[in-house]
């Protein structure tokens, strides 16, 4: 079956870890401790590559101008943990990306933490 959305190559388990995490997030670090090395690392690195499309144009151009990086990447991260229908609803539709999030610690953030807590630091890069 040939991939009809950009996003369509993201797993299911991403997205199910997601909403697990959307209903309770200390869900969501139960779900990560239960993950192995090599688990935990696919969804951070699958979570990361997410982001990073609503990190430039045309997401940006809807962002307050007045954010700084790190107020980008915690809207890019905000849309991800939206889940699956919102976030394919901001990639199709760039103007529905927010201007600004109070983003305090996100799914992402307490993935690393995990990570580094369960197996030592750092995240290695995708191979």
């Amino acid at each position: 079956m040939l991939s009809n959305h950009p996003l369509d190559d993201i797993p299911d388990s991403f997205w199910q870890t997601i909403e697990v995490a959307r209903k309770d997030q200390d869900q969501l670090i139960a779900a990560v401790n239960s993950m192995s090395r090599d688990q935990l690392l696919e969804f951070i690195w699958t979570f990361q590559e997410v982001a990073a499309e609503f990190k430039y144009e045309p997401y940006t151009d809807y962002v307050s101008p007045e954010l700084s990086e790190d107020g980008i990447d915690d809207v890019a991260s905000w849309v991800v943990e939206q889940g699956k229908e919102s976030t394919y609803s901001v990639f199709d539709n760039p103007s529905r990306m927010p201007e600004r999030v109070d983003h305090p610690l996100g799914f992402l953030s307490k993935a690393v933490r995990a990570f580094y807590k369960r197996f030592g630091g750092p995240i290695p890069l995708r191979p």
